[in-house]
């Protein structure tokens, strides 16, 4: 005996009647899901790629066949707005309601917030839900409020076609470039310091540079450039943002001198903190 496999997965947010898909029509005379206002949000069932729809105006049609009859019968029609200004005229037999999920997240006259339920209330055609805002309050919101789902500004810019000239990116893609060269792994502070390097002076840097966590004693003789070597390599890890802060303790009579060295070959200002700084 084979089993029949239940393959509608989907209900009716209304009255949970089980439809096929998604898009499918509810067509319980008793659901509330049938009526329709203005400022609702709805999808065109024949079109769903159309995207998200606003009901922008309620269009009353008579039903008499002449002109002498009274018009004492009415049916309507919707003015739908679809994003890029489609506009279409949409029987209600053709338009489905769209209904937030919990915790999804919109842009409305409240401000940013996400749905904070998955129960929400209808009357007359007009769908409110509980909004929690971005400070934490909550509130009842209108889906005539309701702007959009959100969506992240660079998101919002490429759907709604709102592209920079291709020279205008094509001068941000150099400057990245530029900016992930400088900060790159090879060496590139020599290149904006005032500096006349000897070979040995490089060679000390570079292999500071390749190390994690570089731990070294600069202990070449007097007048051979240890101010210089430690000066590189301070300007070297601020170029790869891995340095922020820096403290240099030196004794007091060089204090001066050290102070003098960063800024004049390296562009670096230093606060001397002494005993009387301290104290203040």
């Amino acid at each position: 005996m084979v089993s029949k496999i239940d393959l509608l997965k989907h209900r009716c947010p209304f009255c949970r009647k089980e439809l096929e898909s998604k898009y499918s029509k509810c067509f319980n005379i008793y659901c509330q899901g049938q009526k329709f206002n203005m400022g609702n949000l709805v999808i065109y069932r024949l079109n769903p790629d159309l995207g998200l729809g606003r009901i922008i105006k309620v269009i009353e049609i008579p039903t008499s066949k002449s002109l002498d009859d009274d018009d004492t019968r009415l049916f309507s029609k919707f003015k739908v707005l679809f994003k890029n200004n489609i506009v279409k005229i949409i029987h209600p037999i053709d338009l489905i309601h769209f209904i937030f999920d919990v915790d999804e997240k919109v842009d409305s006259k409240q401000g940013i917030g996400i749905i904070n339920s998955k129960d929400f209330l209808i009357q007359d055609g007009k769908i409110s839900y509980e909004f929690l805002k971005e400070n934490g309050k909550k509130s009842q919101i209108y889906e005539s409020e309701v702007y959009s789902k959100y969506e992240p500004k660079i998101g919002k810019q490429i759907s709604q076609g709102k592209l920079d000239p291709p020279r205008q990116f094509l001068i941000k893609y150099w400057a990245y470039l530029f900016h992930s060269y400088y900060t790159s792994y090879q060496i590139k502070c020599i290149t904006n310091s005032r500096l006349s390097l000897m070979p040995h002076q490089i060679n000390v840097t570079h292999r500071l540079s390749e190390e994690f966590f570089p731990r070294i004693i600069l202990a070449d003789e007097v007048g051979l450039g240890k101010t210089i070597e430690a000066g590189i390599y301070i300007k070297e890890m601020m170029a790869r943002n891995l340095a922020e802060r820096i403290i240099i303790i030196v004794p007091a009579s060089l204090l001066k001198q050290w102070q003098f060295e960063m800024k004049n070959k390296f562009n670096i200002n230093f606060t001397i903190y002494d005993g009387k700084k301290i104290n203040e």
